[in-house]
């Protein structure tokens, strides 16, 4: 249930430019989004809308999507709901016995404001599935955060932008990533790296790089290499506690990689695997870099993904228009030589939930980021590097 939210008694009997409801429906209490049944026709079927209380029954709708992404995954809600305090809510919308709209909501106050987020999400199956659940989620929401921010997994923001949606001030995730298709034979998915990639991947193993696969046991490990990159390229890194959380709830799915060169721990990888696809979410380097480990650990990472049944292997972030002078243009070389397919997103989108604050909060936020850049002494600016 959201934080903060208030009751309210909503009528849901037929409007003019509402649909016909199906008999049952009427007036039906909110607490938060939680316990909405209205049942309207869509398309001549009847649905229903609510929201999902069963791990099952969540990732299997979110399974069958178009867009499924691990951020919208139960699993990832209850981490952060461990790590970080934010409280999952799951929303479905059923036409019949079918899922067709879906999205996982993240709620908790930040500086004493209500924020409600919808990373990677929402879903839909077509564009009247999504317009019942943006009204319902409008309705639902209201009075209880000044906007729903949502990151959707689409590249046209057309169909949100048509129910009232916009651009966020911020960015959350990244706009731009690498997948590599792993439904091809081991062999093929090495052939389908760069030359010099390959060429790489091949000279750690004759270098006797050693990788080690494990799970909480080799966190430690792994974040002692991450704290020393933070380091030596003077980022702020999460606790040791967040990433023991994130292989916890993942379990099996969440394998941590470490190569290990002459006795020492020399580069680290966290993967963890939804669905068909499997996510490079961390990475961390240090010591012998001429060995290539890197390259080898990313190869092992996908065989692993590959042999659990994911098709698809995701590099996670890159700059969406990468050039030699963006910070994080090393971060796309290296990304872009394991052959896969740029995929491209829209961005983060607000949805306003009050009428006058709702508006205004975007230009509010985006001051308060040039501000804190300007004190920064990075100028008046909104400085984002996966632009």
């Amino acid at each position: 249930m959201l934080i903060g939210a208030c009751l309210a008694t909503e009528d849901l009997s037929p409007r003019p430019s509402d649909r016909t409801l199906a008999p049952g429906a009427g007036k039906v209490r909110i607490a938060a989004v939680s316990g909405v049944k209205g049942r309207r026709s869509l398309s001549g079927a009847t649905v229903r809308i609510g929201e999902a209380h069963a791990r099952d029954e969540w990732n299997s709708a979110l399974e069958r999507a178009p867009r499924c992404d691990l951020l919208q995954s139960w699993e990832w809600g209850e981490f952060k709901l461990q790590s970080g305090g934010w409280r999952p809510t799951r929303v479905l919308v059923w036409r019949g016995d079918e899922p067709v709209a879906g999205v996982q909501l993240l709620s908790r106050r930040v500086v004493g404001i209500q924020s409600v987020y919808a990373p990677r999400g929402p879903w839909w199956q077509d564009d009247e599935a999504l317009a019942v659940l943006v009204r319902w989620l409008r309705r639902s929401l209201r009075f209880t955060a000044p906007f729903l921010r949502a990151d959707p997994l689409i590249e046209d923001a057309a169909p949100l932008a048509r129910l009232g949606f916009r651009l966020a001030p911020r960015q959350v995730q990244p706009r731009a990533s690498i997948v590599v298709d792993l439904s091809r034979p081991a062999d093929q998915i090495l052939a389908g790296f760069d030359q010099q990639v390959r060429y790489n991947t091949r000279l750690a193993e004759r270098k006797n790089v050693e990788v080690l696969q494990g799970n909480t046991e080799l966190v430690d490990d792994f974040y002692r290499l991450l704290a020393e990159t933070a380091e030596r390229k003077g980022f702020v890194e999460r606790d040791v506690s967040y990433f023991r959380q994130l292989v916890t709830h993942f379990g099996e799915d969440a394998p941590v990689f470490l190569a290990r060169y002459d006795g020492r721990i020399i580069y680290g990888a966290i993967v963890v695997r939804f669905g068909a696809t499997a996510y490079y979410l961390y990475g961390a380097s240090g010591g012998e870099r001429k060995v290539k480990p890197s390259e080898l650990v990313q190869y092992r990472s996908m065989l692993w993904a590959k042999e659990r049944g994911a098709t698809h292997y995701d590099m996670w972030g890159i700059p969406a228009h990468p050039t030699p002078e963006n910070p994080l243009y090393g971060v796309y070389r290296f990304k872009s030589g394991f052959g896969g397919v740029e995929q491209r997103y829209c961005g983060a989108l607000d949805l306003p939930l009050l009428p006058a604050v709702g508006r205004a909060s975007p230009g509010l936020e985006a001051t308060a980021i040039k501000l804190r850049s300007l004190a920064a002494g990075k100028g008046f600016r909104i400085e984002d590097h996966l632009a």
